[in-house]
């Protein structure tokens, strides 16, 4: 393990215990820690809250659990489950997927079926998990701690990033921790549970970046991104991240800025499932499309029947996290290489897939890839002992690529190199392997270049 690696864990060790500390209630996020009638429902939270009730409603974190295509992968790695490590595994997906399903006993495992849970009133990623958060006792798996009240007729204690609230309905604490990375790293940092095999480093992968500086004052949050995102507004490391001024609440005071709720991240195939109008779908396409640029280069003088070179520098410009964060066993970054003559006949290609949407093997593809307990690789994270390799595009840092090949001899007029970069939300070996219930899913172009060169 690198030095760099472990100085990470180190930190998160000590900054999980701080927060821990800091918080003076709640419980762990455990199976049946709670009883389901101390939540309250999200529809009880739109009364007051509607236009963040309303983004919500159109963010993944509100389709969680009943999103279809989560809910075919789980249960197709789930039936997989063999020993009693990948078994106990399995029940991770639905304390990340349904926080508060999963400590009520309302879902435990993804090897049940999902149609009593899917619609319940506190499935899902919801109102009353994030903001009856406590504390953290740990930054990974869902490591929050939660003090709800009692219910419907007694909700307790709210918190959030304000520290004027004047509440009614239910009580309001002032929560730092609201305001910070480590909340989402709670739940965006993964770890298998018998294993402990790094399968999200979503959270780690920002702490390492330029964006968490150690100062306050300059550091850039994981909210400062997603949660200023709107239509037309990217709201990445290269764009702007305007506030958003209106009232966080029916009644309340004018703010500077309410923060936006309809997190998506980069998904634009899980949306149109769920009766998206086009504005998650558009959201997602915009950030993928604001967080990477491509520079190319010749390597040397281009003559006919030798040898040549081109360089392609990838630079995560504006994502916080690597470029794919997230599992990356289920996620595609790639890049696309065709040179073409004059005449438009293809000299070189990498990086297209086939009729079959399989990637060819000369592809340069960022991702991580996971191992078993044989050593082999496998996309099922339950499986996941061990990291083969991780090769992806850092925050704020760049892979330089180099592609070589012989030039015909024959030939007239420039050459011209097109490049992109491509990502797909599920690699075609899941996609294969959900069959009929595989959703379509698009390749989006993040960026791309091209270069004209003269041949010698």
């Amino acid at each position: 393990m690198s030095a760099r690696r472990v100085m990470l864990l180190f930190l998160i060790v000590v900054f999980s215990a701080a927060i821990a500390l800091a918080a003076t209630v709640g419980k762990r996020v455990e199976k049946s820690a709670f009883s389901a009638d101390r939540f309250v429902a999200e529809r009880t939270c739109r009364g007051c809250h509607k236009l963040i009730h309303g983004e919500w409603s159109g963010a993944m974190h509100a389709s969680a659990l009943k999103d279809p295509v989560f809910q075919a992968i789980a249960a197709a790695l789930s039936a997989e489950a063999k020993t009693e490590a990948e078994k106990h595994e399995a029940e991770l997906c639905i304390k990340c997927h349904a926080p508060i399903a999963y400590a009520t006993g309302v879902a435990s495992t993804a090897a049940e079926p999902f149609s009593p849970a899917d619609e319940h009133a506190l499935a899902n990623i919801q109102c009353d998990f994030c903001h009856s958060v406590s504390g953290i006792h740990e930054i990974q798996n869902t490591g929050h701690l939660l003090d709800p009240g009692q219910g419907q007729a007694k909700p307790g204690v709210k918190r959030g990033p304000r520290e004027d609230s004047a509440c009614q309905y239910h009580q309001c604490e002032y929560s730092a921790l609201h305001t910070r990375s480590a909340i989402c790293g709670g739940c965006h940092q993964v770890r298998h549970i018998v294993y402990d095999t790094p399968l999200e480093t979503t959270y780690t992968e920002w702490l390492a970046g330029p964006y968490s500086t150690g100062d306050p004052a300059t550091t850039v949050h994981c909210q400062d991104c997603h949660m200023r995102q709107a239509p037309g507004i990217p709201a990445t490391g290269t764009t702007a991240r305007p506030d958003r001024p209106g009232q966080a609440a029916t009644g309340g005071p004018e703010r500077p800025h309410v923060w936006r709720h309809r997190t998506v991240g980069g998904n634009v195939f899980v949306p149109p499932l769920l009766g998206d109008d086009g504005t998650s779908v558009r959201m997602a396409t915009e950030r993928l499309q604001n967080c990477a640029e491509l520079e190319l280069a010749t390597d040397g003088d281009w003559r006919r029947g030798e040898m040549v070179a081109f360089k392609v520098k990838v630079n995560n410009t504006g994502a916080g996290h690597d470029i794919p964060t997230g599992v990356t066993e289920l996620r595609q970054v790639w890049l696309e290489v065709k040179i073409t003559d004059a005449g438009g006949n293809t000299l070189f290609a990498s990086g297209v897939p086939g009729d079959d949407g399989h990637l060819p093997e000369n592809t340069v593809l960022y991702h991580t890839a996971l191992g078993d307990a044989s050593g082999k690789h496998t996309a099922n994270i339950i499986k996941a002992d061990r990291v083969l390799f991780d090769y992806r595009i850092p925050a704020g840092g760049f892979r330089l690529e180099t592609y070589r090949f012989t030039l015909p001899q024959n030939g007239n007029g420039a050459l011209t190199v097109n490049v992109r970069l491509l990502y797909r939300g599920l690699p075609q070996a899941i996609i294969d392997l959900l069959g009929e219930a595989a959703p379509p899913v698009p390749i989006v172009e993040m960026t791309a270049a091209s270069l004209t060169i003269a041949v010698q």
